[in-house]
């Protein structure tokens, strides 16, 4: 389907962080096209901050986004990762190179941005969709959130968590400028500093330990961090899957309709932007959907070994939990080093320019990856496997 050149119309269901992106991503890329943006008012917007990467700039730079914006979207900069317990150095710093930042921000400030930017540009529909039949458009995007039903995902076992508990720890004003990724004894911490409060998340596996435990251990990131928890909290399951078939003639699916992958890497919104560009593509250049569906899927592969790499190394505690997730990360390693783009990566075929990356494989291009097996303690190990 060519519908770039000709007035047709796309319709984007969803008005969470992934379908706003989506609605600037199309209206940017092909301005003439018709959008339709369907919202569920029965629904409710997502609540908790995020953290994002370099992607997250990059989407939202048509709508003219200035950092003195920032306070607007409850958003702080973000220079990178920080990262402690892990294995390794045990504390070392992954940040952006210099001149480049992203950001942490309020997903429902960041949502309500958006909708103002775009709503005379597009149709603001307040309507729930239940069937793409009703719908009177040539395509389809899907935003819709996690899936009520998994028959059309495949489930990703490597991942050893599956629950997450949100504490929102109010202060005056952000005291850091990084994530946090902390590895504790039941799983491991991120820290999101936004402009009001300190988003601290603890991802465990509810298998392996409860919500007691958590809510213990948890107390040890509040001291350490001088930062006060507050009463503002909530704890979820959640799966690590993504979707069989992601686009077909007629629809894409982004956001959590699509995946949803363990926040380690704050990957999300990254993929979000990869999806985004092959449906483009498809839209545009008549990239096939079967071939959009195996670029797909070899970019949730390629996050899956990413994250797999941090539970190989493993961290400073012994504990169950990290005994389970080292013996489930052994199947993406496995295959990490089998891949051919990997090899030649790490091999240094491809070689990291003095400004930027030139190869990336997953989130990473080549000089992050080798920054972090060696401070996680594995870069040898890694090479010598692929002797």
């Amino acid at each position: 389907m060519i519908i770039i050149g000709r007035r047709k119309k796309l319709s984007i269901i969803g008005r969470g962080t992934a379908g706003c992106l989506n609605a600037i991503h199309f209206k940017h890329r092909i301005p003439d096209i018709d959008i339709d943006w369907y919202f569920d008012p029965k629904k409710p917007q997502q609540s908790v901050g995020e953290g994002s990467t370099l992607s997250l700039p990059r989407l939202l730079e048509p709508t003219g986004l200035k950092y003195e914006d920032l306070p607007s979207i409850g958003a702080t900069n973000k220079i990178g990762i920080r990262k402690i317990n892990y294995a390794g150095t045990g504390d070392y710093r992954n940040d952006f190179q210099l001149g480049a930042t992203s950001m942490h921000f309020d997903a429902n400030k960041l949502q309500e941005w958006v909708k103002n930017y775009l709503r005379n540009k597009i149709e603001l529909i307040s309507k729930e969709i239940t069937d793409y039949d009703k719908i009177d458009s040539d395509y389809i995007i899907d935003c819709t959130g996690t899936p009520k039903n998994w028959e059309d995902y495949n489930i990703l076992d490597s991942v050893s968590v599956n629950h997450a508990y949100i504490t929102q720890c109010y202060w005056d004003k952000p005291e850091f400028d990084y994530t946090l990724t902390i590895a504790r004894p039941y799983g491991w911490v991120f820290g999101i500093p936004l402009q009001n409060r300190c988003s601290i998340g603890y991802l465990y596996n509810d298998k392996i330990n409860n919500l007691d435990e958590v809510k213990e251990d948890v107390k040890n990131i509040f001291n350490d961090f001088n930062l006060t928890a507050s009463t503002d909290t909530r704890d979820f399951p959640f799966k690590n899957y993504y979707k069989k078939n992601n686009f077909t003639d007629r629809v894409a699916y982004n956001g959590n309709a699509s995946f949803f992958l363990e926040p380690l890497e704050a990957n999300a919104l990254a993929n979000v932007e990869f999806i985004c560009q092959l449906t483009y593509d498809i839209l545009s250049t008549n990239l096939s959907p079967n071939l959009a569906n195996i670029h797909y899927q070899e970019k949730i592969k390629e996050v899956e070994r990413e994250l797999a790499v941090h539970y190989y190394a493993g961290s400073k505690f012994d504990t169950s939990f990290w005994k389970e997730a080292k013996q489930k990360s052994l199947q993406p390693i496995k295959e990490l080093i089998k891949d051919p783009r990997f090899i030649n990566m790490i091999s240094g075929r491809f070689s990291p320019s003095i400004i930027h990356d030139v190869y990336e494989y997953a989130q990473w291009g080549s000089n992050i990856w080798v920054l972090n097996l060696k401070n996680l303690g594995i870069y040898n190990d890694i090479k010598n496997k692929l002797k």
